[in-house]
């Protein structure tokens, strides 16, 4: 078992190539580092959006019925059976196959 003599430019090599390892190691191990502080950003915002979307729902809501009310006409006085023929509305087993064939592509 004989020694290997030493290699000074072999030496040089090896000691660059593990710098250079380290180097991509730190590097890579900075990013995961920014990546796991942006996720914790994200999961700390989307709990506070799922703890306050009950109150934004009902906060919507309410101003959607307040537009609604503004600027929705008043029913006539009759009965909607009378309501549809008047307005020509199609019975609803017609309006559902028409839907239904619309949703799926073809042409009504």
């Amino acid at each position: 078992m004989s020694a290997r003599p030493s290699n000074p430019e072999l030496d040089q090599n090896s000691q660059g190539a593990t710098t250079s390892v380290a180097d991509e190691l730190e590097q890579e191990s900075d990013k995961l580092r920014q990546l796991a502080a942006k996720l914790k950003v994200r999961e700390e915002t989307l709990a506070e959006m799922e703890v306050n979307y009950p109150h934004f729902r009902r906060f919507v809501y309410e101003k959607l019925r307040e537009e609604f009310q503004k600027t929705l006409e008043e029913l006539p006085n009759t009965d909607l059976e009378a309501l549809a023929r008047e307005w020509d509305a199609k019975p609803l087993e017609e309006f559902i196959d028409e839907f239904e064939r619309t949703e799926d592509g073809s042409k009504a």
